[in-house]
């Protein structure tokens, strides 16, 4: 019996970006982000 599974790679998880202008405030993990920088909007809203 042979496997049909076509090869395939695997990509790292994106960076979540949670500030619109410090691009050092990303976190890979969306939970963390927000706990560490709060929400991508925080600073859009007044």
């Amino acid at each position: 019996m042979t496997s049909k599974i076509a090869p395939h790679i695997q990509l790292p998880e994106p960076e979540l970006a949670f500030h619109p202008d410090r691009t050092s405030d990303r976190e890979i993990h969306p939970l963390k982000g927000l706990l560490r920088f709060g929400p991508y909007s925080k600073t859009l809203v007044p």
